[in-house]
Protein backbone atom coordinates (compact mmCIF):
# COMPACT_ATOMS: atom_id res chain seq x y z
CA UNK A 1 0.00 0.00 0.00
CA UNK A 2 1.39 3.20 -1.08
CA UNK A 3 1.04 6.11 1.65
CA UNK A 4 -0.29 9.32 0.38
CA UNK A 5 1.79 12.30 2.20
CA UNK A 6 -0.13 16.00 2.81
CA UNK A 7 0.76 17.54 0.26
CA UNK A 8 -0.43 14.62 -2.41
CA UNK A 9 -3.91 14.72 -0.34
CA UNK A 10 -3.82 18.90 -1.14
CA UNK A 11 -3.42 18.43 -5.11
CA UNK A 12 -6.63 15.36 -5.13
CA UNK A 13 -8.56 17.90 -3.37
CA UNK A 14 -7.61 20.61 -5.68
CA UNK A 15 -8.59 18.17 -8.51
CA UNK A 16 -11.63 17.20 -7.22
CA UNK A 17 -12.81 20.68 -6.38
CA UNK A 18 -11.86 21.61 -10.24
CA UNK A 19 -13.54 18.86 -11.52
CA UNK A 20 -16.86 20.02 -9.16
CA UNK A 21 -16.82 23.60 -11.03
CA UNK A 22 -16.79 22.49 -14.04
CA UNK A 23 -19.49 20.09 -13.31
CA UNK A 24 -21.56 23.30 -11.88
CA UNK A 25 -20.45 25.29 -15.29
CA UNK A 26 -21.84 22.60 -17.68
CA UNK A 27 -25.40 22.60 -16.39
CA UNK A 28 -27.31 24.61 -18.74
CA UNK A 29 -28.15 27.93 -18.22
CA UNK A 30 -31.83 27.82 -18.71
CA UNK A 31 -32.61 25.32 -16.02
CA UNK A 32 -34.90 26.85 -14.23
CA UNK A 33 -37.39 23.77 -12.42
CA UNK A 34 -36.24 20.37 -11.42
CA UNK A 35 -38.09 17.38 -11.52
CA UNK A 36 -40.15 18.18 -14.65
CA UNK A 37 -39.89 17.34 -18.28
CA UNK A 38 -39.16 20.95 -20.56
CA UNK A 39 -38.31 22.12 -23.71
CA UNK A 40 -35.76 24.69 -24.65
CA UNK A 41 -36.16 27.05 -27.77
CA UNK A 42 -34.39 30.87 -28.88
CA UNK A 43 -36.31 32.83 -30.34
CA UNK A 44 -35.04 36.24 -32.23
CA UNK A 45 -36.49 38.82 -34.44
CA UNK A 46 -35.61 41.84 -35.73
CA UNK A 47 -37.76 45.12 -35.95
CA UNK A 48 -37.50 48.18 -38.66
CA UNK A 49 -39.43 51.10 -37.45
CA UNK A 50 -39.35 54.51 -38.90
CA UNK A 51 -37.65 57.30 -36.52
CA UNK A 52 -39.66 59.77 -34.77
CA UNK A 53 -36.62 62.09 -33.11
CA UNK A 54 -32.99 63.21 -33.54
CA UNK A 55 -30.78 64.84 -31.99
CA UNK A 56 -28.73 67.96 -33.71
CA UNK A 57 -25.43 69.16 -33.00
CA UNK A 58 -23.75 72.21 -33.48
CA UNK A 59 -20.17 73.41 -32.85
CA UNK A 60 -19.33 77.70 -32.80
CA UNK A 61 -15.74 78.61 -32.65
CA UNK A 62 -14.35 82.07 -32.81
CA UNK A 63 -10.35 82.81 -32.98
CA UNK A 64 -8.56 86.02 -32.23
CA UNK A 65 -4.94 87.34 -30.62
CA UNK A 66 -6.17 87.12 -27.16
CA UNK A 67 -8.44 85.15 -24.83
CA UNK A 68 -10.83 87.92 -24.12
CA UNK A 69 -10.90 88.62 -27.75
CA UNK A 70 -11.88 85.20 -28.55
CA UNK A 71 -14.33 84.74 -26.01
CA UNK A 72 -16.11 88.15 -26.40
CA UNK A 73 -16.55 87.55 -30.64
CA UNK A 74 -18.28 84.04 -29.89
CA UNK A 75 -20.51 85.19 -27.66
CA UNK A 76 -21.48 88.43 -29.65
CA UNK A 77 -22.62 85.57 -32.21
CA UNK A 78 -23.51 82.75 -29.64
CA UNK A 79 -25.33 84.41 -27.30
CA UNK A 80 -28.64 86.12 -29.43
CA UNK A 81 -29.09 82.81 -31.28
CA UNK A 82 -28.87 80.67 -27.40
CA UNK A 83 -31.53 83.17 -26.03
CA UNK A 84 -33.63 82.79 -29.16
CA UNK A 85 -33.12 78.71 -28.87
CA UNK A 86 -34.42 78.94 -24.80
CA UNK A 87 -37.52 81.19 -25.94
CA UNK A 88 -38.57 79.05 -28.81
CA UNK A 89 -37.99 74.71 -27.34
CA UNK A 90 -40.74 73.04 -25.83
CA UNK A 91 -41.07 69.72 -24.96
CA UNK A 92 -40.07 66.70 -26.07
CA UNK A 93 -36.98 68.58 -27.39
CA UNK A 94 -33.78 69.90 -25.12
CA UNK A 95 -31.68 72.41 -25.49
CA UNK A 96 -28.35 71.91 -23.59
CA UNK A 97 -25.46 74.32 -24.35
CA UNK A 98 -21.61 73.60 -23.33
CA UNK A 99 -19.83 76.48 -21.45
CA UNK A 100 -16.95 77.90 -23.72
CA UNK A 101 -13.54 76.51 -23.58
CA UNK A 102 -10.58 78.29 -24.79
CA UNK A 103 -7.49 77.03 -26.05
CA UNK A 104 -4.14 78.63 -27.33
CA UNK A 105 -2.92 78.00 -30.83
CA UNK A 106 0.87 77.21 -30.95
CA UNK A 107 3.11 78.25 -34.49
CA UNK A 108 6.48 76.05 -34.78
CA UNK A 109 9.14 77.02 -36.69
CA UNK A 110 12.44 75.58 -36.54
CA UNK A 111 11.51 74.33 -32.79
CA UNK A 112 10.70 77.32 -31.76
CA UNK A 113 7.01 77.57 -30.12
CA UNK A 114 5.33 80.70 -30.99
CA UNK A 115 1.23 81.74 -29.47
CA UNK A 116 -0.21 82.12 -32.30
CA UNK A 117 -3.61 83.14 -30.92
CA UNK A 118 -6.64 81.59 -28.92
CA UNK A 119 -9.52 79.77 -30.23
CA UNK A 120 -13.30 80.12 -28.02
CA UNK A 121 -15.32 76.99 -29.00
CA UNK A 122 -18.85 76.39 -27.57
CA UNK A 123 -20.73 72.94 -28.44
CA UNK A 124 -24.76 73.15 -28.62
CA UNK A 125 -27.39 70.20 -28.64
CA UNK A 126 -30.82 69.95 -29.74
CA UNK A 127 -31.89 66.50 -28.38
CA UNK A 128 -35.64 64.54 -28.95
CA UNK A 129 -36.33 66.75 -31.95
CA UNK A 130 -39.17 65.04 -33.79
CA UNK A 131 -38.16 64.79 -37.33
CA UNK A 132 -40.76 66.49 -38.75
CA UNK A 133 -39.72 69.60 -36.80
CA UNK A 134 -35.95 68.41 -37.84
CA UNK A 135 -35.81 70.67 -41.21
CA UNK A 136 -36.98 74.09 -39.55
CA UNK A 137 -34.09 73.88 -36.59
CA UNK A 138 -31.78 72.69 -39.10
CA UNK A 139 -32.05 75.80 -41.16
CA UNK A 140 -32.34 78.42 -37.90
CA UNK A 141 -29.00 76.21 -36.83
CA UNK A 142 -27.65 76.86 -40.41
CA UNK A 143 -28.46 80.79 -40.57
CA UNK A 144 -26.54 80.86 -37.17
CA UNK A 145 -23.17 79.84 -39.25
CA UNK A 146 -21.87 77.72 -37.11
CA UNK A 147 -18.52 75.82 -38.06
CA UNK A 148 -20.04 71.83 -37.92
CA UNK A 149 -23.67 71.07 -37.83
CA UNK A 150 -24.67 67.46 -37.87
CA UNK A 151 -27.93 65.38 -37.06
CA UNK A 152 -26.88 62.07 -34.40
CA UNK A 153 -29.32 59.85 -32.98
CA UNK A 154 -32.37 58.61 -34.38
CA UNK A 155 -34.46 57.22 -32.25
CA UNK A 156 -38.14 55.28 -32.54
CA UNK A 157 -40.85 56.13 -30.00
CA UNK A 158 -43.89 53.55 -29.80
CA UNK A 159 -47.25 55.86 -30.27
CA UNK A 160 -49.73 55.73 -27.46
CA UNK A 161 -50.92 52.40 -26.91
CA UNK A 162 -47.90 51.17 -28.96
CA UNK A 163 -45.62 48.02 -27.54
CA UNK A 164 -42.75 49.70 -26.57
CA UNK A 165 -40.44 46.42 -27.12
CA UNK A 166 -41.84 45.10 -30.01
CA UNK A 167 -38.96 42.89 -30.93
CA UNK A 168 -38.57 41.54 -27.53
CA UNK A 169 -42.24 40.36 -28.15
CA UNK A 170 -41.33 39.23 -31.35
CA UNK A 171 -38.57 37.24 -30.36
CA UNK A 172 -40.72 35.39 -27.69
CA UNK A 173 -43.72 34.77 -30.07
CA UNK A 174 -40.68 33.20 -32.62
CA UNK A 175 -39.73 31.34 -29.41
CA UNK A 176 -42.80 29.61 -29.08
CA UNK A 177 -43.50 28.77 -32.83
CA UNK A 178 -40.35 27.03 -32.61
CA UNK A 179 -40.86 25.05 -29.30
CA UNK A 180 -44.53 24.01 -30.69
CA UNK A 181 -42.43 22.98 -34.07
CA UNK A 182 -40.16 20.49 -32.17
CA UNK A 183 -42.56 19.18 -29.82
CA UNK A 184 -45.49 18.43 -33.06
CA UNK A 185 -42.41 16.25 -34.52
CA UNK A 186 -42.27 14.37 -31.33
CA UNK A 187 -46.04 13.55 -30.90
CA UNK A 188 -46.69 15.79 -28.26
CA UNK A 189 -47.23 19.80 -27.42
CA UNK A 190 -46.05 22.43 -24.94
CA UNK A 191 -47.18 23.96 -21.49
CA UNK A 192 -46.72 26.85 -20.42
CA UNK A 193 -43.64 29.01 -20.14
CA UNK A 194 -41.39 28.32 -17.00
CA UNK A 195 -38.79 30.52 -17.69
CA UNK A 196 -37.44 33.51 -19.95
CA UNK A 197 -33.67 34.62 -20.31
CA UNK A 198 -33.14 37.30 -22.55
CA UNK A 199 -29.96 36.95 -24.61
CA UNK A 200 -29.86 40.60 -26.19
CA UNK A 201 -32.24 43.34 -24.66
CA UNK A 202 -33.45 45.24 -27.31
CA UNK A 203 -31.22 48.31 -28.55
CA UNK A 204 -32.04 50.37 -31.10
CA UNK A 205 -29.19 51.35 -33.53
CA UNK A 206 -28.43 54.90 -33.66
CA UNK A 207 -28.57 56.17 -37.30
CA UNK A 208 -27.15 59.09 -39.06
CA UNK A 209 -28.89 61.05 -42.11
CA UNK A 210 -27.87 63.26 -44.25
CA UNK A 211 -29.71 66.46 -44.88
CA UNK A 212 -30.71 66.45 -48.78
CA UNK A 213 -29.83 69.49 -50.76
CA UNK A 214 -32.81 71.59 -51.93
CA UNK A 215 -32.73 71.88 -55.70
CA UNK A 216 -34.07 75.38 -57.73
CA UNK A 217 -33.54 78.80 -57.58
CA UNK A 218 -34.95 79.58 -54.20
CA UNK A 219 -32.57 76.76 -52.88
CA UNK A 220 -31.55 79.63 -50.17
CA UNK A 221 -34.71 80.04 -48.91
CA UNK A 222 -35.99 76.77 -48.69
CA UNK A 223 -35.77 74.26 -45.31
CA UNK A 224 -33.80 70.84 -45.51
CA UNK A 225 -35.65 68.50 -46.19
CA UNK A 226 -35.01 65.72 -43.50
CA UNK A 227 -35.33 61.62 -44.63
CA UNK A 228 -33.59 59.81 -41.99
CA UNK A 229 -33.00 55.43 -41.78
CA UNK A 230 -35.01 52.79 -39.88
CA UNK A 231 -34.32 52.48 -37.25
CA UNK A 232 -33.63 48.76 -36.19
CA UNK A 233 -34.86 46.38 -33.11
CA UNK A 234 -32.70 43.44 -32.23
CA UNK A 235 -33.87 40.91 -29.52
CA UNK A 236 -32.79 37.00 -28.70
CA UNK A 237 -34.46 35.48 -25.94
CA UNK A 238 -34.14 31.50 -24.55
CA UNK A 239 -37.32 30.28 -23.11
CA UNK A 240 -38.13 26.92 -21.62
CA UNK A 241 -41.32 24.88 -22.24
CA UNK A 242 -43.29 22.88 -20.04
CA UNK A 243 -43.30 19.63 -22.40
CA UNK A 244 -46.72 17.78 -22.12
CA UNK A 245 -46.45 14.22 -22.08
CA UNK A 246 -47.65 12.12 -25.07
CA UNK A 247 -51.04 10.86 -25.19
CA UNK A 248 -51.62 7.63 -24.42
Amino acid sequence: MHRINCRHRFWIAMAALLGLGNAVQAQPATQCVDDVTTLTAQGEARIERPATHVDIHARFMERAQTSAAASNALEARFGPLLDRLRADTEKPIRLVAANASITPQWRYDDGDRTLAGFVATRMLRLTDVPVDEAGAWMQTLTDAEPDSLSLENYTARPEGGADAHPALAAAIRNARTRAETMADALGQSIGEALCIHEVSAPSPRPMRSATLAATGPDDATREPSIEPDTVTDHARVTVVFFLEPPSA
